[in-house]
């Protein structure tokens, strides 16, 4: 079949080249052709040609989805790979470190949901009772010590008496300045030993004054702790006694949700980072190294299935392939195998049309169904189908 289809392809080609050689010929080359008629090939309606092409029945151009960098690339062109092998990977350093910092988010999230849960320990609101207590306890020992240093008679007397001496030595320093000054006592020694007397007494009642104050001071910064401690005993205690409301709940579960959707994002993109085979074939073209900085989407490997090719049409225009059904036989025949003839069935037809040098075509796909020895993906073919 497939030789009378080269052979009817032939002589039509030949009756289209001698027309215009045959129109310009003298009378006499045109009578002895009017004496030797052209061959005629008979139309069959039944049959379609059009040109094909050879490629695999399964194949495709593989990439990243990610930016990354290629640290490994474990195939070369020919290598026969499994669904499922590891073709290529890019650096996943930064993803690792955003994967573990994503698997601690979830762990709070979690403690903190589990947290708000959990029902009141008895244990704990008796701790924090008694811390309330002995902070209580603390403050009123402060406060008392303040009350004794105010009222205290011993530290009152000796500021009164060390007042009353301070203000006993001034008078009797100026009564001798002033004596001194009339003339009255000549002798400046006096003046002198009353000013030392002076001195002396201000420097005692100042000693009992700092005495006191610091004492007061001290005594009043622990009653300001004290009050502290009762507050953050007040606090906690609050804290364990709150029973959380639906609300904080419900917030802190989607907080648990959010974490776990950045983590399986996390763990998502260190899976996009190891280029797989999605299903068995030959890899027929590889296009990165290591070391090599990839966008996504960038085409790197092609793995095609060449042990099961097929041929798919490129000129079936939309006249003719209104007659082709799936199904259909198909002889097909390769320029490069002159020799050989094979055969196929139609698989598929194209629900959208392309164009194709100006005209309106449909791809139409057949399956081969003898033995593809010597094909190889992109060698040109003509087919034959034969329609009911």
């Amino acid at each position: 079949m497939v030789s009378k289809m080269r052979s009817s392809v032939s002589l039509v080609l030949l009756a289209l080249l001698l027309i215009p050689l045959l129109t310009g010929c003298s009378q006499e080359v045109a009578a002895t052709a009017e004496s030797t008629p052209l061959p005629v090939v008979a139309y069959d309606p039944r049959k379609v040609m059009a040109e094909g092409v050879i490629e695999p029945a399964q194949w495709r151009a593989l990439s990243f989805q990610i930016t990354g960098e290629v640290v490994e690339v474990l195939v070369q062109e020919g290598d026969t790979v499994e669904a499922g092998a590891v073709l290529a990977r890019l650096d996943t350093a930064e993803m690792e470190r955003a994967a573990a910092r994503a698997e601690l988010a979830l762990e709070q999230a979690r403690l903190r949901l589990a947290q708000l849960q959990e029902p009141v320990a008895a244990a704990d609101v008796e701790q924090a009772e008694n811390a309330i207590s002995q902070a209580a306890l603390t403050m009123n020992v402060a406060q008392a010590n303040v009350n004794n240093i105010l009222t205290s008679p011993l530290f009152n007397e000796a500021l009164e008496d060390a007042r009353k001496h301070y203000q006993e030595q001034l008078q009797r320093y100026e009564d001798r300045l002033r004596q001194y000054q009339s003339g009255e006592s000549p002798d400046y020694w006096f003046v002198e030993q009353a000013k030392k007397s002076m001195d002396e007494a201000k420097l005692e009642l100042d000693r009992i004054e700092r005495a006191g104050n610091l004492q007061l001071q001290t005594a009043r910064a622990d009653v300001l702790r004290a009050q502290l401690h009762r507050q953050d005993a007040e606090a906690q205690l609050a804290q364990i006694e709150e029973r959380p409301n639906e609300k904080n709940i419900a917030l802190a579960e989607l907080d648990v949700r959010v974490a776990e959707l950045a983590l399986e994002e996390a763990r998502d993109q260190l899976k996009r980072a190891i280029l797989r085979a999605p299903f068995d074939g030959v890899v027929t073209k590889v296009q990165l190294e290591p070391g090599e900085a990839l966008l996504p989407g960038q085409v790197v490997l092609t793995l095609a299935t060449l042990e099961r090719l097929q041929v798919r049409t490129v000129d079936l225009t939309e006249l003719r392939v209104a007659k082709v059904q799936v199904g259909d036989p198909v002889a097909v025949a390769v320029n490069a195998l002159p020799e050989q003839e094979f055969s196929g069935v139609v698989s598929d037809i194209a629900l959208q049309s392309q164009d194709y040098r100006g005209d309106v075509v449909y791809q139409v796909t057949i399956d081969l169904v003898t033995a593809a020895t010597g094909l190889r993906w992109g060698m040109t073919a003509l087919v034959e189908i034969t329609t009911e």
